[in-house]
């Protein structure tokens, strides 16, 4: 009894076995002196559990580059206070960064962020990045929060990084595909674009070619490293956004630094991109590229260039491998990662048919290059500019070292240019891109390619890179 009339008492919720939690129904009993009994309840909650937190963005399993959005669910009975709703990313106890999520309605909370601040490790070179940098790959994202009652919750895990943009290739090195068998063994050295002295096939830089003539690339996302890194997060090439651009008027660059570190990272945004013919000098032909599906096998019939190599010995096949689908073709597919494509080609592409590396350019056709005879009305024979554009997933892009060709409709297929009826020297098809001023020039940049070293790259099974 405190004051006349009004009665209180203190109940331990956690004193009871098991404590309680939850919904809990109170019953008060009273008598008057005269002996009549009331009886009164109410219901209430006993809530020591901090809020839930779910539908969690980026998720355990997701791989992120770029500027994403950070967000979650949250829900709690007792109500969430919003200021205390915050992800931090970075390690899990000293982290780098604190986002304060907003509310956005229905218990959603988010904010944006740029995982570019994570990295800054810079394009890799050999999968590593420069000695003294290091890149980021699995970062910890903690999700925290708490109710209206003071009761707090924590949800962390790692997710994965790729700010690499993908790495392609018009001209590659030679591969070798290794296999198991009583020993490691190498096939033979073979450019897994085609090759490039057959007529109609695949040119390589520098290159004379005549109207028709294979365009493919070898394009492979790239991820962030690290040193003993196991298995990194891989955003992949998204198949809607790798393309080839061709360029006829070769006087003005065809792919540009943007961010000027001297890198080419960019088709010349200056340039009109056109799915027809060009009809001005600033228009650039663009036609996308489809994958080629990994399929086939190499030529393990004994090469004897192996006796030397350490790493691998001869195959031992009796037989050449069987044709995917023309004797002109390399006879594998080449893939990389988790089985990819690397592989990529004009369509249409027939797995099973006469075209499984995809089909031929035709210069005429589009209004690209010209012929000595000048029939049909044709210009002159020419340069061109030829580069693939990939962008992953995650919306990192690259693209590669413009590859120069000399088209006469009426000419040969041969290398060099130079002595095979081209009449200039090859143009240089690079440049600079000033985002503050939107201006283009002609300072040349450098192009990311795969490693060309005399040692070739090896593929096991036919999986490179």
């Amino acid at each position: 009894l405190t004051t006349p009339n009004s009665y209180q008492a203190s109940v331990d919720f956690r004193g009871y076995e098991p404590p309680l939690r939850g919904e809990q129904l109170l019953t008060v009993a009273a008598k008057n002196a005269n002996g009549t009994r009331t009886v009164a309840t109410t219901s209430f909650v006993v809530d020591e559990s901090g809020p839930v937190i779910d539908d969690t963005s980026p998720g355990p399993a997701d791989v992120v580059g770029r500027v994403i959005e950070v967000r979650a669910h949250v829900s709690d009975d007792a109500g969430i206070v919003d200021s205390s709703v915050i992800a931090l990313i970075g390690d899990q106890t000293t982290p780098q960064f604190k986002l304060n999520l907003l509310p956005r309605g229905a218990g959603i909370f988010s904010a944006s962020f740029d995982t570019a601040q994570l990295t800054r490790c810079g394009l890799l070179t050999g999968g590593l990045p420069r000695p003294g940098t290091y890149c980021i790959v699995y970062p910890t994202v903690s999700f925290r929060a708490a109710d209206a009652l003071g009761n707090e919750t924590t949800l962390s895990y790692a997710f994965g990084i790729d700010n690499q943009p993908p790495l392609v290739d018009l001209n590659p090195p030679d591969v070798r595909i290794a296999r198991r068998k009583s020993a490691v063994q190498c096939s033979w050295a073979f450019d897994p674009l085609g090759e490039h002295t057959i007529p109609g096939n695949m040119p390589d830089d520098n290159c004379a070619v005549g109207q028709v003539f294979q365009i493919r690339a070898r394009a492979e996302d790239d991820v962030n490293g690290a040193r003993f890194l196991q298995v990194a997060p891989l955003a992949k090439i998204d198949p809607a956004r790798i393309d080839v651009f061709v360029l006829n008027d070769t006087s003005q660059p065809l792919t540009v630094d943007s961010d000027q570190d001297g890198i080419c990272d960019l088709i010349n945004p200056k340039l009109v991109p056109t799915t027809s013919p060009p009809l001005t000098s600033r228009e650039v032909l663009k036609i996308r590229l489809g994958a080629v599906a990994p399929q086939g096998a190499a030529d393990f019939t004994p090469d004897p260039s192996l006796v030397s190599e350490n790493r691998c010995s001869p195959g031992d096949d009796l037989d050449l491998p069987p044709i995917l689908c023309r004797a002109s073709e390399p006879t594998i597919a080449i893939s990389y990662g988790p089985h990819l494509p690397a592989i990529w080609s004009l369509e249409p592409i027939e797995p099973m048919g006469l075209r499984c590396f995809g089909n031929q350019f035709d210069a005429f056709a589009n209004h690209i290059g010209g012929s000595t005879s000048r029939g049909a009305g044709a210009p002159p024979p020419g340069w061109a500019c030829i580069a693939v554009q990939a962008t992953d997933k995650v919306g990192n892009t690259g693209v590669s070292a413009p590859l120069r060709v000399w088209i006469d409709y009426d000419g040969n297929q041969a290398c060099p240019a130079q002595g095979n009826g081209a009449t200039t020297p090859a143009p240089d098809c690079t440049g600079r891109f000033n985002q503050q001023t939107g201006a283009v020039d002609g300072t040349a940049c450098t192009s990311r390619r795969y490693a060309r070293s005399p040692s070739l790259e090896i593929c096991l099974n036919g999986t490179c890179g």
